[in-house]
């Protein structure tokens, strides 16, 4: 540069001296000789305003807006490094269009009023610590042999500030071949804004295209950053670097934007939205630890839109970020899907979202979707979502939600589809739980795993289809449970699967050794359990152990699952205030209400019935539930029948006790049931008046002695106040006849305290050679006296409710 002779300069440069001192911008239109050289020399000359050839002759002048050239060819590099204007003032604006730099522009820790180098061919720009007092526009750039994959144009601008825009619309850079070796840090970009300052927007739009990636870790940016359409390769480094920048507005990397390469926003600040629509990230290994998208604490002020053709193939992460708005990825396709299981397609662990996170209209990924320890402002919608992450083992996680905090409604329903565990462990929803017409299937383990679940409002698992297990186990449901028309099948079939129970559960199936489990034990429901009709082509096990609701509304559940012979109950410890569905007790009795309350016991016996068996024991404490819920709502009778199903199920061990035990609740229903009791007492007494009338006409039934002269006088037609006296012992004993009615003799044996004069009348002969069976009906009017006794005394019990056990 110092052997520059300013006074031998050609005469394209002079026409560039005449324009610039007009203010005007030198045009070199299109020839056949090719464009006009200006030497990099001469532009320096000019721009740092130096002498021209004469001794103490005037700087050329540079009037304003400055040097504009259009058309020329630049020969050599231009060198402004370190250079600035009078008093430090910038040097004056730099425009260089349509131009060839083949040697290439620094212009590091210089001060310009504006760098364009719009739609020239370059091979590098330094513009290190520069600062320039307008836009930065490289818009258009490409290497000088397009088509010349070694030809290189990149632009080395770190630390720079900007106060207008950074513009590369339709700039095509390509880095320098990568290095065997890197030193870290020092990774070389087609695009590096690191640490620099816009006081604008950054312009990436135009189908730009950066093969060896965009660098602006570190950076602020005042305004938007527009990458629509952007095309960006990895190189040594990131395909898309951003980390810990600082943008003020919107940041669009959308519209057929494409990374092949990491996407990295780790800690980075948005004032904006960050929208991803339509775009595409490609940064897939095969041991899933690849990642598309990482904005891992990131903090932005709007929303995160990932939707709408939304492709990434490795994992998009945004753990621990935080948004003031929602995470949209409805339409979006995420896959990072392994083996193993372990791979994970969208990480948003510890994320805090202050709005939605919609995961719907044919969202589908493939690999694990985490939101664990989440905390919504708003709800979890998924309806209609594809969620694929099975193993042979069941330990793949399809979608994962434990310990979130979640302030509106998770919405699993529509049609959404989850090839995997589905787990909201210990997690709070401010709103329902909405799995009607969802698909969970984990053939070999927990398709839904909710254990702890906290939920403000109801949970839906109408028409659901469950393959694999569907745990609630301790979970609190403010709200009411509905599970009408819930599906267990054998066999699961979508447009991309069939699967089927296989291997050893299958196998524990077929022995009986195993069966797939609804698990509500010891959960908490404060409205209804709407149980009705469950379909199960597997065994089956609904498990309310230590469940407790406020209404259980029970119709149709006996006619679902008890018509399933693969189905089996849990009840023990189940508690409930109320039945919903049950004849109101306030209508007049009648055989209709009598006919529904005995169909309604019935129904209610027989899935008390359809217990799981355990450990050989009975279980009475679900029989003495319902029996006292019935009861208290006014149906006594139902609850009569309960009791008794209950007693029936309690057989002592003894073989004599339980013979005992059978007769009691055969004639009495242990206390419960008078009208069973007075047949039983009908019974006893149509019995002993038949004895008594064989008795008596077998003859073998005599008069006592205290009435037998009295009956002789009247029978010899003697009429006499006088005492008779009595007859003698040896005398033939007198039959006795019609001095007793059979009916009342055999009641009065029975009775155990009232008498009707009958027995005192007449008794079994004593005359054995007379009447040889005299002694076999002694015995057997003794042995119907102590058992009518017996049976009477029990009967009268059983009218005055004493054996009624106390529900209380």
């Amino acid at each position: 540069m110092a052997r520059f002779d300013p006074g031998a300069i050609t005469e394209a440069e002079q026409v560039v001296l005449h324009c610039t001192a007009l203010g005007e911008r030198a045009v070199f239109p299109a020839s056949d000789s090719g464009p006009p050289v200006l030497r990099a020399a001469f532009l320096r000359h000019l721009m740092l305003g130096l002498p021209g050839s004469d001794e103490g002759e005037a700087p050329w002048r540079v009037a304003l807006p400055g040097v504009r050239v259009r058309g020329a060819r630049i020969e050599g590099e231009l060198d402004l490094a370190d250079c600035a204007g009078p008093d430090g003032a910038g040097l004056p604006a730099l425009s260089l269009e349509d131009c060839d730099i083949s040697d290439g522009v620094d212009a590091s820790y210089a001060r310009l009023a504006r760098l364009s180098l719009r739609d020239s061919r370059i091979t590098w720009v330094r513009a290190l610590d520069t600062v320039i007092g307008g836009p930065f526009d490289v818009s258009g750039l490409c290497p000088s042999l397009l088509a010349n994959p070694d030809e290189v144009a990149w632009i080395d601008a770190a630390g720079c500030t900007i106060e207008g825009d950074f513009i590369a619309r339709g700039a095509f850079l390509r880095a320098p071949p990568k290095r065997a070796e890197v030193v870290p840090g020092d990774q070389r970009y087609a695009l590096r804004l690191r640490d620099a300052e816009v006081r604008g927007k950054i312009d990436l739009t135009g189908a730009a295209r950066a093969f060896g990636g965009v660098h602006l870790g570190g950076a602020h940016a005042h305004g938007d950053v527009f990458a629509s359409g952007l095309e960006v390769t990895a190189g040594e480094g990131f395909a898309f670097h951003a980390q810990a920048a600082r943008l003020g507005g919107l940041v669009l990397l959308d519209d057929g934007f494409a990374a092949t390469g990491a996407v990295w926003l780790l800690s980075i600040r948005i004032g904006g939205t960050l929208q991803c629509v339509g775009g595409r990230f490609s940064n897939r290994t095969e041991d899933g630890t690849g990642v598309a998208l990482e904005a891992a604490n990131a903090e932005i002020g709007g929303s995160v839109l990932l939707a709408n053709g939304f492709n990434a193939e490795g994992q998009v992460s945004l753990l621990g970020a935080k948004l003031g708005g929602s995470l949209v990825c409805s339409g979006a396709h995420l896959s990072n899907r392994t083996e193993d299981g372990t791979g994970v397609a969208l990480e948003a662990a510890n994320v805090e979202i202050g709005g939605l996170v919609v995961l719907h209209n044919e969202f589908n990924a493939e690999g694990q979707v985490s939101l664990l320890g989440a905390k919504l402002g708003g709800s979890l919608v998924c309806g209609g979502a594809r969620l694929s992450n099975q193993t042979e083992g069941g330990t793949g996680i399809a979608l994962v939600a434990s310990t979130a905090e979640i302030g509106g409604a998770v919405l699993l329903c529509d049609g959404f589809l989850a090839l995997g565990r589905v787990s909201f462990y210990s997690a709070r929803l401010g709103k329902e739980l909405d799995c009607s017409g969802g698909r969970f299937v984990n053939p070999a383990g927990a398709a839904l795993s909710s254990e702890n679940l906290r939920v403000e409002g109801t949970v839906f698992l109408q028409d659901a289809v469950v393959m694999g297990d569907l745990r609630f186990w301790h979970a609190e449901i403010g709200g009411g449970l509905y599970w009408r028309g819930l599906r267990f099948p054998a066999t699961f079939q979508d447009d991309t699967a069939e699967l089927a129970y296989t291997g050893w559960r299958r196998r524990a199936f077929d022995a009986g050794l195993l069966s797939v489990r609804l698990n509500l034990a010891h959960c908490r429901v404060g409205a209804a359990v709407q149980a009705g009709s469950v379909e199960a082509g597997v065994p089956l096990v609904i498990d309310l152990e230590g469940a407790r609701v406020a209404t259980l509304d029970d119709a149709g559940f006996p006619a679902g699952p008890i018509e399933q012979p693969l189905c089996r109950l849990n009840l023990d410890g189940f508690t409930y205030d109320r039945i919903a569905h049950f004849p109101p007790p306030d209508r007049a009795p009648g055989p209709a209400v009598e006919e529904r309350s005995d169909r309604d016991a019935k129904a209610r016996l027989a899935w008390l019935r359809r217990q799981e068996k355990r450990d050989g024991q009975f279980r009475p404490q679900p029989y003495r539930q319902l029996a006292k819920v019935l009861r208290a709502q006014g149906h006594e009778e139902a609850a009569r029948k309960i009791a008794i199903a209950e007693r029936d199920g309690m057989q002592p061990s003894a073989w004599l006790f339980r013979h005992l035990h059978t007769a009691f609740g055969t004639g009495f229903g242990y206390g419960y049931a008078p009208t069973r009791a007075a047949w039983t007492l009908g019974t006893v007494l149509l019995v002993g008046t038949f004895l008594v009338w064989e008795a008596r006409r077998q003859d073998v039934l005599v008069l006592t002695t205290s009435s037998a002269t009295t009956v002789a006088a009247e029978r010899n037609g003697w009429r006499s106040a006088v005492q008779v006296l009595p007859l003698d012992q040896t005398q033939p004993e007198l039959q006795c006849r019609d001095e007793i009615v059979p009916g009342l003799y055999a009641l009065d044996l029975i009775l155990p305290v009232i008498q009707l004069h009958q027995e005192n009348r007449c008794e079994v002969s004593t005359q054995e050679k007379a009447h040889p069976s005299a002694w076999l009906w002694r015995y057997a009017l003794v042995f119907y006296s102590l058992v009518g006794k017996l049976v009477t005394t029990l009967a009268l019990l059983t009218f005055s409710g004493v054996l009624k056990r106390s529900d209380g």
